[in-house]
């Protein structure tokens, strides 16, 4: 929650998976503004509460997944924490990010969220 970074250090943040886990998405969001650059993106992608077992099913059928994959698609639709796509969106509009923008991922479970951070000059 306290990157390590100085402020407005870099171009492009992205977090995986990350702000499903921690306690205070806002807060981790929050930090990754700070490390960007005005103009900069931040990126995450986070598992979609709305996301169903049918949906899941359905999309393994048609995706013909085998091994890994198949484990793996299953195992983060099982047991990873999943998130309101409305309020991680609300979160970016929180940290002053503009151009939010949404893409569903894996037939809907997944949802990857991009803005671009505004910083006001002063």
């Amino acid at each position: 929650m306290q990157l390590t970074f100085p402020d407005n250090h870099f171009d492009f943040v992205v977090a995986a998976s990350l702000l499903n886990v921690v306690t205070t998405p806002l807060t981790a969001l929050t930090e990754m503004c700070r490390v960007s650059r005005n103009g900069g993106v931040v990126s995450v992608l986070v598992p979609n509460l709305a996301f169903t077992d049918g949906e899941a099913k359905r999309y393994l059928e048609s995706e013909k997944l085998s091994g890994i994959s198949r484990a793996a698609f299953i195992m983060w639709h099982r047991l990873g924490k999943k998130m309101d796509i409305n309020l991680v969106r609300t979160y970016f509009g929180t940290c002053g990010m503009t151009n939010i923008t949404t893409n569903i991922l894996l037939g809907g479970m997944a949802v990857s969220i991009t803005g671009v951070v505004s910083k006001k000059i002063q």
